[in-house]
């Protein structure tokens, strides 16, 4: 687990970095905040109150940061808390209800691990589709699926890639 999590470490490292380096470009008032780490016992007790195995690269995750504060503006990736009790918690129970009513499977049998309130988006594990390792995909979802990623180093890794897109066409832009 600690090479895992050493080498996630480095990519969420990169990603802030470069959010950072966004907002600071723009001048948005915007500031991405990762959470304190969750330990073993929290994670192995939310597994057990949800009873579900969470995925390896999902517990590492949580092991570096519980929860991510203005992951995408004002939308989070959730601490394990926040999933639990709380204006998240009722948010994500009345999601999954609507897009159980929609057909929406996805939303309805996965796991929100982010989002903000009162928007039909968000990020799910789909539990539905895990790998023979027991990684669950990471689905992007507005109204539909809009990005999925094999676990959590591939969003990482396409997270950075497409903020530093956007950080050179900020420089683009401004050159012209």
């Amino acid at each position: 687990m600690s090479d895992q999590r050493t080498n996630l470490e480095g990519r969420i490292r990169r990603s802030l970095e470069l959010r950072h380096r966004y907002y600071r470009m723009i001048g948005a008032g915007i500031t991405p905040v990762l959470g304190k780490p969750a330990t073993a016992p929290q994670i192995n007790d939310f597994e057990a109150t949800v009873g579900i195995v969470l995925p390896a690269s999902y517990r590492a995750f949580l092991s570096i940061c519980d929860g991510w504060k203005h992951w995408e503006g004002d939308a989070h990736l959730f601490s394990l808390d926040e999933m639990l009790v709380g204006p998240y918690a009722d948010w994500i129970k009345r999601w999954k209800v609507e897009a159980l009513r929609r057909g929406e499977r996805v939303v309805a049998n996965g796991l929100v691990i982010g989002g903000k309130l009162e928007a039909d988006s968000g990020f799910i594990l789909d539990l539905a589709n895990r790998s023979p390792s027991g990684e669950a995909p990471i689905v992007n979802w507005e109204l539909h699926e809009i990005a999925r990623y094999s676990d959590f180093y591939n969003l990482f890794d396409r997270d950075a890639e497409d903020w530093q897109a956007i950080i050179d066409d900020e420089i683009r832009g401004s050159d012209s």
